[in-house]
C-alpha cells in the first residue's frame, strides 16, 4: 500500500463500479446488516477517492469507522488493492511503464496481499484462541463457585440436622394423657403454632396449605382440652405426607415440653416467660445478622475474584493485539524495503 498515492484523474462510471467491486471483496460480509454497512462504507470511500484523498487516508478512515466489516486487516487489504487499481489508471494515462514492470508490480501486490491475508488469519486465530481460553476459565470459575455454594449448603444442612438432633435429644418423652394446664393466650398459640409447624415436612406451596389446615385442626383439639396422645394420633390418622408417624411423634414430644413449661410458669405468662421469648428473639436476630454478614463477605470475595479474572484476561487480549500490531508493522516495513529495492533496480 502506497499511503501518499492519489487518483490520477476523475474516474469514469465503469471504473467506479469496477473499483467498488474490488474494494467490496476485501470486506468481511456475512449477513444482510453487513451488506448495508459495506455499501455505506464504500460510498464514503469512493467520495474520499473522488475528492483527491490519498490511499493511506482512505484506509485509515475506513479502519477508524470501527465497523465489523472492516477491521485493521480489511483496511490494509483495501489500501493494497486501491494502490494496484490507481497504478493501473496511471499506466493507462501515461503509457510510460512497460508490461514487465506492470507484471512485477502486480506480482508484488499479490504477494503483499497474500502476506497480509495470512497475517490477518493468524491474528484472528490467536484472538479465537484467547477467547476460547477466557470462556474455559470463566466456565471453570463458575463451576468452582457452584461447588463451593453446594458445599456450603450441604454444611448448613448438616449443621441444621445436628442442631435438630440435639434439640430432640433434650425433648422429654411424649406424655399421651397430658393436657394444656390452662387456656392459652394469643401469643402462646402463635408460638406453639410455629413450634409444631417446624416438625412438619413442608417442601412446596401445596404442603404449606396442608400444614395450615393441619395446624388449625391441632390447635382446635388443644383448645378443646384433648390430650397430647389424642392430638398426635389424630394428626397421624389424617394421612398427609407432611405428617407421618415420626412427625406426629415429634409434635407430641414438643407439645409435652410446651405444656410442662406452661405448668411450671404458673398462671399467665410472667416475667420469666417474657425473658425467655426475648432471649429467643435476640438469638434469632444475631443468627440472621451473622448470616447476612457472611453472605455479604462471600459476595464481595466473589466480585473481587471475578474482577481480577476479567483484568487478567483483558491484559492478555491487549498483549495479543500489541503483538499482532507489531508483526503487521514489521511486514509493512519489509514490503516497503522490497519495493525500494525494485525501484532501485
Amino acid at each position: 500500500m502506497e499511503s501518499e498515492l492519489t487518483a490520477p484523474r476523475h474516474l469514469s462510471e465503469e471504473e467506479t463500479m469496477s473499483l467498488r467491486k474490488v474494494l467490496k471483496a476485501q470486506l468481511s460480509i456475512s449477513s444482510e446488516d453487513d451488506e448495508v454497512d459495506a455499501d455505506d462504507l464504500l460510498d464514503y470511500a469512493m467520495d474520499m477517492i473522488e475528492g483527491g484523498e490519498t490511499v493511506g487516508h482512505v484506509a485509515h478512515e475506513l479502519q477508524f469507522m470501527e465497523m465489523p466489516v472492516c477491521d485493521e486487516g480489511n483496511a490494509q487489504l483495501v489500501g493494497v488493492h486501491l494502490t494496484t487499481f490507481l497504478h493501473q489508471l496511471r499506466r493507462e494515462g501515461e503509457g510510460s511503464q512497460t508490461s514487465s514492470s506492470a507484471e512485477e508490480e502486480e506480482k508484488s501486490s499479490k504477494e503483499q496481499t497474500i502476506m497480509l491475508q495470512e497475517e490477518e488469519e493468524r491474528r484472528k486465530q490467536e484472538q479465537q484462541r484467547l477467547e476460547m481460553e477466557r470462556l474455559l476459565e470463566a466456565e471453570q470459575l463458575e463451576r468452582d463457585m457452584a461447588e463451593q455454594e453446594e458445599a456450603k449448603l450441604a454444611a448448613a444442612a448438616e449443621e441444621e440436622q445436628q442442631q435438630q438432633a440435639e434439640e430432640e435429644d433434650l425433648l422429654p418423652p411424649m406424655e399421651e394423657k397430658l393436657k394444656a394446664p390452662r387456656e392459652l393466650t394469643e401469643d402462646e398459640i402463635a408460638t406453639l403454632r410455629e413450634i409444631l409447624r417446624a416438625q412438619l415436612m413442608i417442601t412446596s406451596e401445596e404442603d404449606e396449605a396442608d400444614a395450615e389446615d393441619l395446624l388449625d385442626y391441632a390447635l382446635n383439639m388443644i383448645e378443646g382440652d384433648e390430650t397430647v396422645g389424642y392430638v398426635a394420633l389424630e394428626l397421624q390418622f389424617m394421612d398427609m405426607p407432611i405428617c407421618d408417624v415420626d412427625a406426629s411423634q415429634k409434635v407430641g414430644a414438643h407439645l409435652t415440653k410446651f405444656f410442662h413449661d406452661l405448668d411450671s410458669g404458673g398462671g399467665s405468662p410472667g416475667e420469666e416467660e417474657e425473658e425467655k421469648e426475648h432471649l429467643v428473639r435476640e438469638i434469632l436476630e444475631e443468627s440472621e445478622r451473622m448470616e447476612q454478614e457472611n453472605a455479604e463477605a462471600e459476595r464481595l470475595a466473589a466480585e473481587e475474584q471475578a474482577k481480577a479474572e476479567a483484568e487478567r484476561l483483558e491484559q492478555e487480549r491487549l498483549a495479543a493485539e500489541e503483538q499482532a500490531k507489531a508483526e503487521a508493522e514489521l511486514l509493512e516495513q519489509e514490503r516497503l524495503a522490497e519495493k525500494e529495492k525494485l525501484l532501485a533496480a
